[in-house]
């Protein structure tokens, strides 16, 4: 049995391909025969620190005994590529359910025969509109994130979203807040760091985890994702995450116990968080802050190669 994972050739930093590539590293682990299979010959991802087997689908000899994973995002295509094996969706975001569908098409119809999805919220919609066997396997976090170390410098990492209205008013308060304070330090000459804002943009996985395992606090405006895997990054790595409640997110955040969670689209609130936490980090109140970073930690363990690794040898040789 081989196990294919067909992943979109875009390079552009994403976790949901990034997961994908997680999947296949765990399934070699295993010892199993496992491959990504890319469209373009030759393509590869250049941002993503990790080894795993890569094919291309124009390479296939697909035999009855192997199996197909489509993400949500492929699921399209089964139309297109005529393999004569089991076919495997695999849900990461149930906003593109049906993505690409004639409208007479269904997953049945299209041959899948098991779903792998990995948040609880996605049960209910999958249920409803997919009707076929589910197994629920987590989402990742890349090890190196990982760290609890509470040193750390006056940095807020934001994740940019241009294309939100708030996100430039946001962007705009903190500034204006941490100048106020930039300029105080120089005008009473007091020799302390000053705060910074980096925006994550154009930075490797590496280079992100090592900005964020250094950093004091994550925001994140996204209001719809599912796994959102740079909050859970950022909790993993120790930065304490301020974000919207989104969709997804919901199914492990809880405001004040390990993230700072405010409602959707309530950008003065949120902005009232981050500027409490900057006074309290100043003012070296941070029994509070080191509690919710404490608890994402832990939180954030949950999300393992070690336990992906574990939910996969059930789904996939939970007969063997």
């Amino acid at each position: 049995m081989k196990i294919y994972y067909l992943v979109p050739d875009n390079d552009k930093p994403s976790m949901g391909i990034g997961i994908i590539y997680h999947h296949v590293r765990a399934l070699m682990d295993l010892g199993l025969e496992a491959y990504v299979v890319h469209e373009n010959p030759g393509f590869k991802i250049t941002w993503l620190n990790l080894t795993v087997n890569v094919i291309y689908i124009s390479n296939l000899d697909v035999s009855k005994d192997d199996i197909i994973v489509f993400p949500e995002v492929f699921a399209f295509k089964a139309r297109l590529y005529n393999f004569d094996c089991e076919k495997i969706l695999f849900v990461q975001n149930i906003s593109l359910l049906f993505y690409n569908f004639k409208i007479n098409e269904d997953y049945v119809k299209l041959g899948f025969t098991r779903v792998i999805y990995y948040l609880n919220h996605m049960e209910g919609p999958l249920n409803r509109y997919v009707t076929l066997p589910m197994t629920h396997v987590r989402p990742v976090i890349s090890e190196y994130f990982f760290n609890n170390n509470d040193k750390r410098s006056k940095t807020i990492v934001i994740y940019p979203k241009n294309e939100i209205r708030e996100y430039n008013l946001l962007k705009s308060l903190i500034e204006r807040k941490i100048n106020n304070i930039n300029r105080s330090k120089i005008l009473n000459r007091i020799g302390v760091k000053n705060w910074q804002l980096i925006e994550l943009r154009g930075f490797s996985h590496v280079e992100t985890a090592s900005l964020l395992k250094k950093a004091s606090i994550f925001i994140s405006l996204n209001s719809f994702e599912a796994f959102n895997t740079s909050v859970p990054e950022a909790m993993a790595a120790g930065a304490v995450n301020v974000c919207y409640e989104a969709f997804g997110p919901r199914d492990f955040l809880i405001n004040n116990v390990n993230s700072i969670v405010v409602k959707n689209n309530e950008v003065f609130e949120l902005f009232n968080k981050v500027e409490n936490l900057i006074d309290d980090i100043e003012s070296g109140n941070t029994l509070r802050i080191n509690e919710i970073r404490n608890n994402a930690y832990e939180l954030s363990l949950d999300f393992t190669h070690d336990l992906l690794k574990n939910d996969l040898a059930k789904f996939y040789l939970k007969n063997d």
